[in-house]
Order: structure tokens, then sequence, then C-alpha cells
């Protein structure tokens, strides 16, 4: 008697604590047949003077715009050497897994020489969760006020 009370007890509170929680919802299915493929995607930015001439050097910052967390992009430097003048890894499958599938807001802050700019972007997964991909944002940012 006393282990079928305790089996019950056991099982009211499995069902009570489970249904206070947050169900999660699924992920829907992909509408098509994914394949992943070994590449790793950087998503970049392109900053430029009114001149439309390339600005180098500049000092990226990228912040979670809800949770304040700071992503390092230093792994990402080494590959600003292959990238274009001018041009800017501001995300990159690297961090695919620290942000919301359907989209996260990012601020991305570029600074150089007292100057610098402040600009949001949305950056998600694709459909298949293989990669990172930009949803809202600049393609290219002006610095007017660039000498």
């Amino acid at each position: 008697m006393k282990n079928s009370r305790m089996i019950c007890l056991i099982a009211l509170a499995l069902v009570l604590g489970l249904s206070g929680c947050e169900q999660l919802q699924p992920t829907p299915p992909p509408t098509k047949a994914c394949r992943c493929t070994l590449d790793i995607q950087f998503l970049l930015v392109e900053v430029v003077d009114q001149h439309e001439h390339p600005i180098t050097g500049l000092e990226i910052s990228v912040i979670n715009k809800h949770t304040g967390q700071a992503y390092d992009m230093a792994r990402s430097r080494t590959m600003q050497e292959a990238i274009p003048d001018g041009r800017y890894v501001v995300f990159s499958d690297r961090l695919m897994r620290q942000i919301n599938p359907g989209g996260e807001a990012i601020i991305v802050i570029g600074e150089k020489d007292g100057l610098s700019f402040k600009e949001e972007f949305v950056f998600g997964t694709d459909e298949c969760g293989c990669h990172v991909r930009k949803i809202a944002g600049p393609d290219t940012i002006v610095l007017s006020d660039w000498p």
C-alpha cells in the first residue's frame, strides 16, 4: 500500500510539474530537402565615405540588442585579411547556435578616429538551420562626416 501511494504521489508530482513548464514549439519541417555544406557563411557590411571610398581599419563590435551579449568577432578578424577593403564581418556561422533561428536583433557598432556608426541588423538561420542569414539591415553604411 505504501508503494502504491508513493508511486501515485510521484506520478502526480510529475504531471503537475510538467504542466507548468512552457511548451517549446517544434521547428516546422523544411519545405525542401536539406543538405548542409561544410562551408562557413560570413555576413558582411560595406562601410564607405561620402565619396563611396572604402573605410578601412574600423573596430567592429557586435551586440545582441535584447540580451546585451557581445559576440567575439576576433576569430573572424583573420578572415578579414581576405575580404576587400571597406567590408567587415558582422556575423558568421560560428555564432549560429547563439541566436533565435527565426531572427535576432543585433547591433553593429563601428569606430575609428572618433567617428562611429551604430546600425541594427536582424540575423537568423536559413530554412534548414545550416547557415546564418541576414533578415534585415543595410548592405552598405555611409559615414558622411569622414574626412
